[in-house]
């Protein structure tokens, strides 16, 4: 007999979180998950792992060896979504010092600035990986609707803040 709808949503959401039990603050693209192994192992239906990666939640790294994934940026963030943890106080919070760091390349600019990753996140105090994941996911569109910031290299350490960062979209 098929799994239902819900059953089947239930286990991705299920697997989400797993993953950023996982992950903690590391940065998603550079962090892999060994699907085979626990606690994903018998936990999470081989179809979820179709639907993740059919979603764009999850991209499929495997190897010879082991069948892996990484987290996608909007992966990251339905995860977050799913738990009701993007609107937690103390990620609001992170977040918020992020957006002053940020704010404050621009205020009373012409043009956009650009930043180092480590920089943002020392000033802002928070970890490295959570600036990587809050750019990467586009968080700051997502969840707040504000003009956000992006890389300026896929993959990359430099941020580019457009000068209207963090205006309301219209």
């Amino acid at each position: 007999m098929s799994l239902s709808k819900e059953d089947r949503l239930r286990n991705a959401n299920e697997a989400l979180q797993l993953m950023l039990e996982l992950l903690g603050n590391k940065i998603i693209s550079t962090f892999e998950f060994d699907i085979d192994k626990p606690p994903f192992e018998g936990q999470v239906y081989p179809t979820t792992w179709k639907y993740l990666e059919d979603q764009g939640l999850i991209e499929r790294r495997d190897t010879l060896a082991d069948r892996r994934c990484a987290l996608t940026g909007m992966g990251w963030l339905s995860g977050l979504q799913a738990i009701g943890a993007h609107r937690s106080p103390e990620l609001t919070e992170q977040v918020g010092r992020i957006m002053s760091v940020l704010k404050n390349l621009v205020k009373g600019r012409q043009e956009m600035a650009f930043a180092n990753v480590v920089a943002v996140a020392e000033e802002a105090n928070v970890p490295v990986g959570l600036v990587y994941n809050i750019i990467d996911s586009d968080y700051i569109r997502s969840v707040l609707g504000r003009i956000e910031a992006d890389w300026y290299e896929t993959g990359g350490c430099l941020i580019k803040v457009p000068v209207d960062f963090g205006l309301e979209e219209l």
